[in-house]
């Protein structure tokens, strides 16, 4: 992340300089956002809940796994020949 890659560049340390570093960078995207798209991070829509999302993924792999799978023909059974 850009935090991560600051810190490394600046061999910065010690709790105060990484929460200073961190709080920088955050402040620089959050302006970068608003400048460049004109919406606030806060005001942006929320994505899904992740359990609907799960929902979603689950659904839709048993669907393209329907498609996948050949579906399996039956054979009728034979009939045991009796002496």
């Amino acid at each position: 992340s850009e935090t991560s890659e600051r810190i490394k560049s600046r061999n910065d340390y010690g709790d105060q300089t990484l929460q200073k570093t961190a709080f920088t960078v955050g402040n620089e995207v959050r302006l970068l956002m608003v400048k460049d798209g004109g919406t606030p991070p806060e005001q942006l829509s929320a994505h899904k809940d992740i359990e609907a999302v799960r929902k979603t993924i689950k659904s839709t792999g048993r669907e393209l796994k329907k498609i996948d799978d050949p579906q399996k023909k039956s054979t009728p059974k034979r009939k045991k020949d009796s002496d």
